[in-house]
């Protein structure tokens, strides 16, 4: 009788011990949020610098002075003078030290007008893909956050997953990817940035996986 009141007990608690773990676990990793775990190991400049008839023109590397994200800035052209923009932003600190780049858009002028998830199953990735507008220029863009376990088209997605990865275990850093071209042809534009994409995505992806 008294171990089938102790089961009862059990079982009936089961749920509320595990909330309580949770919540436990939870409150361990918003302690270690503060904790800046400098990311100036990761190679960003490693990245091809050549994918297909595109090649690096210029490029600029900087660390956050708290050391909580590395970016770089690379521009890449094409011999018929077209030109692309990528953004790579990498952390170990929190998701929250990558910018969200559609946020970062609207703050600077520019309206999304469409927006759609594109899948490439080759990479494999599935990043954001933007029609922008500021008056009338227009541009096309690309967002893609991973970590070497996950990855995702939204930061907001990507900090959850990044939560679950951290509470079993994970300790990879993340990162994200933003692509934009404006040569004034959409269609070409969104060719572009899905080039450059499949690209750079499996060595962005290989180089969190390599990261302690």
């Amino acid at each position: 009788m008294a171990g089938n009141a102790v089961d009862r007990w059990l079982t009936t608690n089961r749920a509320g011990y595990l909330v309580g773990a949770l919540l436990v676990g939870a409150a361990v990793l918003g302690n270690l949020e503060y904790r800046t775990i400098p990311a100036d190991d990761i190679s960003l400049d490693a990245l091809p610098s050549q994918i297909g008839e595109w090649s690096t023109d210029s490029e600029e590397v900087l660390m956050q002075p708290d050391g909580s994200y590395k970016t770089l800035s690379r521009t890449y052209v094409t011999e018929d003078g077209r030109e692309a923009f990528v953004v790579v932003q990498a952390t170990r600190t929190r998701l929250g030290s990558l910018r969200d780049w559609s946020l970062a858009a609207m703050a600077g002028g520019w309206t999304g007008t469409e927006e759609t998830v594109w899948h490439d199953p080759a990479a494999p990735m599935d990043a954001r893909i933007e029609r922008l507008v500021n008056k009338s220029s227009v541009r096309i863009a690309l967002t893609w956050y991973t970590s070497s376990a996950s990855q995702s088209a939204s930061l907001k997605k990507a900090e959850m997953f990044g939560a679950r990865d951290r509470l079993l275990g994970g300790k990879k850093p993340w990162a994200s990817l933003y692509i934009v071209a404006a040569s004034g042809d959409e269609q070409a534009d969104r060719a572009t940035v899905e080039q450059l994409a499949t690209g750079l995505a499996p060595s962005l992806r290989e180089m969190m996986n390599d990261q302690s």
